[in-house]
């Protein structure tokens, strides 16, 4: 295959079937019905601190936090009072937590601040649309959702100011209103993760291959941090290259400055996004990042693995994306060590209906995978593991997650 083909989202080639489509073609969405009201209210204990119970920090448990536990599922697309999960439903918190839900930055660092001065863990959660667990909070820890921080200002300069609690797509889709557009967006054709998220992660997509990463279009980062507070880091520090992609930050993305494409025709420039809920598929998947002059290498070994798995789920068309280096480093929990364009190449499947066996063995030659293709990196933040490859944050650390 010519590799100047790659990035378009296409599948590889597969000698066993017919092409299927590209992986943004394969989703099938239905728009997701308003979650049923419960006929009685459940009461949640406020938090004994002051300052938190104020902020309406709650209790959340089984007994007395199901419907919480519920809403904070769908928004991941999972149908569960039971437990809390991501969007991969496989790592599950049944233990009890507290949750928090501020609606203005300065609420976010209050609570951040006072939750650090009492010693207690804090896991920052967007939508949960990921894969490993990250946004899962510890026993009697605290979960901080960033769905409040939903604001939106268009500048006019066409750069806008955004809360990380903001979904990709819907955001997109707002100021695609005033004449403008995010050069880089979530595959899927749905909102997914959030700006915090998306920056946490590394985001790309099908138009990476115009355009780069979401890292090249994040011009500054509002950002919380034990001991230091709220500063505004951009491309000139090495912390914004660190934050980029390093999946679980020591600290919090409150807000971003995000760069964008087209002429902004004026109007209303400030608005506040809701939360959309969405039916996502149930599907698990595995993408690796590679140098483009090892294109054609990754790929034939993607294929292989894709067949090796056949038994174990059933298997969607491999993809692949091209992300255009773009006139900047990569960010080095990405990919480290290394500047110019990358590819990234993956496998999906369904895996609805499997066993725990099934599912330990696609981790386990996914994991043999990585080790043998040397010249490849794992794309971690979505998939299902648990550390941090590359030197970012561990899950040791007091703050987790974001996504």
């Amino acid at each position: 295959m010519d590799d100047q083909a790659i990035g378009k989202g296409r599948e590889l080639e597969r000698k066993d079937e017919e092409p299927q489509g590209g992986r943004e073609t394969t989703y099938q969405y239905k728009p997701k019905r308003p979650p049923e009201k419960s006929r009685e209210t459940e009461i949640c204990v406020p938090h004994p601190d002051d300052t938190l119970r104020k902020l309406g920090v709650k209790r959340i448990s089984q007994r007395s936090g199901r419907q919480e536990i519920g809403r904070l599922n769908r928004m991941c697309s999972i149908e569960s009072e039971d437990y809390l999960t991501d969007y991969g439903n496989q790592k599950k918190q049944w233990s009890d937590f507290w949750l928090c839900e501020p609606k203005t930055e300065e609420e976010a660092v209050l609570c951040l601040e006072r939750a650090s001065e009492l010693g207690i863990r804090t896991t920052i959660r967007g939508s949960g649309h990921s894969m490993n667990g990250s946004s899962l909070p510890k026993t009697e820890g605290l979960l901080l959702l960033t769905t409040g921080l939903n604001r939106v200002v268009i500048c006019p300069t066409g750069e806008i100011d955004v809360g990380a609690g903001a979904q990709v797509l819907v955001v997109d889709e707002y100021i695609q209103k005033f004449g403008l557009r995010l050069p880089v967006v979530n595959d899927g054709g749905q909102p997914a993760p959030t700006v915090g998220g998306f920056i946490c992660a590394g985001g790309f997509g099908v138009s990476s291959k115009a355009y780069g990463g979401f890292w090249n279009h994040v011009n500054t980062v509002r950002f919380w941090e034990r001991n230091k507070g709220v500063r505004t880091i951009g491309k000139d520090q090495d912390s914004f290259w660190k934050l980029c992609g390093c999946g679980k930050p020591d600290g919090m993305i409150l807000s971003a400055k995000l760069r964008t494409l087209g002429r902004y025709k004026g109007g209303g420039n400030e608005d506040r996004i809701d939360f959309r809920y969405v039916e996502h598929p149930r599907r698990i998947w595995f993408t690796f990042l590679a140098p483009v002059k090892k294109t054609s290498l990754l790929r034939r070994a993607v294929i292989r693995l894709d067949r090796d798995l056949k038994e174990y789920w059933l298997g969607l068309p491999p993809y692949e994306y091209l992300i255009l280096e773009n006139g900047s480093q990569i960010p080095f929990c990405f990919f480290p060590n290394y500047k110019g364009s990358l590819v990234a190449i993956g496998i999906w499947g369904e895996v609805s209906g499997k066993t725990e066996g099934d599912l330990r063995a696609i981790i386990e030659r996914v994991s043999e995978f990585t080790e043998k293709e040397t010249y490849a990196r794992r794309y971690w933040q979505s998939e299902l593991c648990t550390h941090t490859p590359y030197g970012g944050a561990s899950s040791i650390r007091s703050m987790d997650g974001e996504r």
